[in-house]
């Protein structure tokens, strides 16, 4: 099968090998769909790094939109994204959280290094039980599945970032419920379930970034 040429301007493509396992997967939410596309169209927006770009054309990834608005894509360094063993990502950041509730995270830790970019999250953890905003401009190390979080900010254009995680162990996704002071699963957040979830995910995945619209012409 004939590969189609990329469009000018197009800076990270993805290999064209063997799908990506199934393993590959964001919180499980409810009307979530997963499908196989040749193409995904971003936002314009920030540029990868020029020295990182040669290296996405390289890595298998996916990419995740919440309700057909771009949220996230991922770049698989290290790992399939089972958490079986300790993984390392490329991700670029598209949107804030938009649920009010924060969210725990599978792994015992994780550290993530912005490599381009900047955002700002709430965080708490549920034995002490007040929530705060920190900026994070460098690196950002959250250990524990008492901690919970969500990006509120991010800088225009999105955030890239290096992140490392340890293995699963059996930890699964969750939400704090700041009112009843309780840990939620991931199935029973009641804001997610008016969301949908698209993830495009291939080891043919090539993603290219949408040109913003031309001005209409002056008379």
């Amino acid at each position: 099968m004939t590969a189609r040429p990329a469009p000018a301007g197009d800076w990270h493509l993805a290999p064209r090998h063997r799908k990506a396992p199934e393993t590959m997967h964001a919180p499980t939410l409810p009307r979530e769909n997963r499908v196989d596309k040749d193409w995904v169209e971003l936002p314009s927006g920030r540029p990868a790094p020029r020295w990182l770009r040669p290296l996405l054309r390289r890595l298998p990834g996916k990419h995740i939109e919440l309700g057909s608005e771009p949220y996230l894509t991922r770049w698989m360094l290290k790992g399939d994204g089972s958490g079986r063993s300790w993984e390392i990502y490329i991700h670029h950041l598209h949107a804030i959280d938009v649920s009010r509730f924060l969210h725990n995270h599978p792994w015992r830790w994780f550290l993530a290094f912005v490599l381009a970019g900047g955002y700002g999250q709430d965080t708490v953890d549920n034995r002490i039980g007040r929530v705060r905003r920190e900026r994070i401009n460098w690196f950002n190390l959250f250990i524990g599945q008492n901690r919970y979080h969500a990006i509120r900010e991010i800088s225009d254009g999105g955030v890239w970032t290096l992140v490392v995680s340890s293995r699963r162990n059996g930890h699964l996704w969750g939400y704090w419920d700041s009112d009843r002071q309780t840990h939620l699963p991931d199935d029973e957040d009641p804001e997610a379930k008016t969301s949908s979830v698209t993830i495009y995910f291939d080891r043919n995945l090539r993603v290219r970034r949408r040109q913003p619209a031309a001005p209409p012409a002056s008379h």
